[in-house]
């Protein structure tokens, strides 16, 4: 019901607008001529993903944990819809299905469970050349922080850069859901003020933005927070990037933070730069960055890492990095140390090779790591293997030698048409991970592909 409903509201509008125009335009002879043209920017994809755990030691009388999921995503954009080739229409489609998702308590085991959302489908008039812009629908705004709005967004130009907006709706994305859904009882509002230039350069540019949110469930706020965005560059090796989500509803903290600096110094040495971050992340998101093999329960998280490169000829790079994190549940820290020795793009730029031995105080235990990174990129494919080996001396004194192994394999079809295979491997004296992940994606429309790349990408941190 609630599908039909957007989908309905969708096409009723889309009808209103498309005879609307072919009524003016019949009524002025030679404007069919002139007219814009509607742009469609369309893409399906589908993936799975399967993974099985067993462990040498029950747990729970349980010996495997198995999962499996199938996952599939339709989004179409119209752009240049209306009279004044104005109007931008959204739709995006997700299903997911879960395979051991929904526990039966008669068998006592668990079955599968499919999510279906309807992550936007909205009505927006950019109107690039006036003042007033506006859309209507389920949209997320970037410039909030990726809130999701069940709702209206009304916002003012005040220059070809600063704009701003209100926004207002039912919140189909409360804290406590993991997928967006219709919620009667949830409200969202708020505002922004983004500044963003029309034309940036590739060397200095300078965009941001700023935004208050609230939500409430059942007419009680339960979360306001204060965004910011800010991306400052002044050169090719200079850069300053800032993210924070500030809360001051239930409490006054920062939910997540990141804050990156890089900065060349060839005034030192040619060819040497560096790299200064700093993060602070919640719970969900310390939960999303773990370990395969990490035991520790989630726990709100501040880490800051390092790293100094230096360019060795026209081939190889050499790189320190480092970092430190704490945890706030009980105080545990981590602190590692890498040293690299990276060759970016070998044979014509289509192998990248990187090597490198690191040491980490990993919170309860004291590892020692090596690393290594095969890369292969053509126009129509990339392979990369990922190798990791460690002696891992715990706090209790047990020790183990874990290894992770990682092998993609991408493959275009076709300009249009892509393919993604992936099987990852964790294993140690306790447990054995095996995982793949397979995705499939076809991209049409009237809108041209970027380029397909034909050599290995450039590289960050080892």
């Amino acid at each position: 019901m609630r599908l039909s409903f957007f989908v309905a509201t969708l096409v009723l509008v889309l009808t209103v607008i498309g005879r609307a125009e072919e009524s003016v335009l019949e009524g002025i002879p030679g404007i069919v001529q002139g007219r814009g043209e509607a742009e469609i920017d369309a893409r399906f994809t589908a993936g799975a993903y399967a993974s099985t755990e067993s462990f040498i030691d029950a747990l729970d009388g349980q010996t495997r944990n198995d999962f499996a999921t199938v996952s599939s995503r339709f989004f179409l954009r119209a752009s240049r819809l209306g009279e004044s080739a104005e109007y931008e229409a959204t739709l995006d489609l997700r299903d997911k299905h879960d395979f051991f998702d929904k526990l039966n308590r008669e068998l006592l085991e668990l079955g599968g469970a499919n999510t279906f959302q309807l992550r936007q489908l909205s009505i927006r008039d950019p109107n690039e050349d006036g003042s007033f812009y506006f859309t209507l629908g389920r949209f997320p705004l970037w410039e909030a922080g990726a809130v999701h709005v069940d709702g209206a967004e009304a916002g003012l130009r005040f220059s070809d850069n600063l704009r701003s907006a209100l926004f207002a709706g039912l919140n189909p994305a409360r804290i406590d859901q993991s997928y967006l859904q219709f919620n009667r009882d949830a409200a969202v509002f708020g505002s922004y003020l983004a500044y963003v230039p029309k034309s940036e350069g590739w060397v200095r540019h300078f965009h941001g933005t700023a935004a208050f949110v609230g939500q409430t469930v059942e007419n009680h706020l339960d979360r306001a927070y204060f965004f910011n965005n800010l991306v400052y560059q002044w050169g090719r090796e200079g850069h300053l990037t800032s993210l924070v989500y500030l809360d001051f509803v239930p409490r006054i903290y920062v939910q997540t933070a990141y804050l990156s600096w890089r900065q060349g110094l060839t005034g030192i040495s040619k060819g040497l730069s560096s790299d200064l971050s700093f993060s602070a992340i919640d719970v969900i998101q310390y939960s999303r960055r773990q370990n395969l093999l990490e035991v520790l329960a989630p726990s709100p998280y501040k880490e800051a890492t390092w790293s100094v490169k230096q360019r060795i000829g026209s081939v190889a790079d050499l790189q320190l990095s480092g970092s430190y994190g704490v945890r706030s549940a009980d105080a545990l820290s981590r602190k590692e140390g890498w040293f690299g020795l990276s060759f970016p793009q070998l044979f014509g730029g289509r192998v990248a090779l990187q090597m490198s031995v690191g040491r980490r105080r990993d919170f309860v235990s004291t590892d020692s790591l090596a690393r290594a990174t095969l890369g292969y990129y053509s126009r129509d494919w990339e392979v990369t293997f990922d190798q990791e080996y460690g002696v891992k001396s715990e706090d209790s004194g047990f020790v183990t030698h874990p290894w992770l192994s990682e092998l993609g394999v991408a493959r275009h079809l076709s300009k249009s048409l892509y393919a993604t295979v992936s099987l990852q491997s964790a294993r140690d004296e306790r447990v054995s991970i095996f995982s793949t992940f397979f995705r499939i994606g076809y991209r049409f429309g009237s809108r041209g592909v970027a380029p397909i790349r034909d050599a290995a990408p450039s590289r960050g941190k080892l």
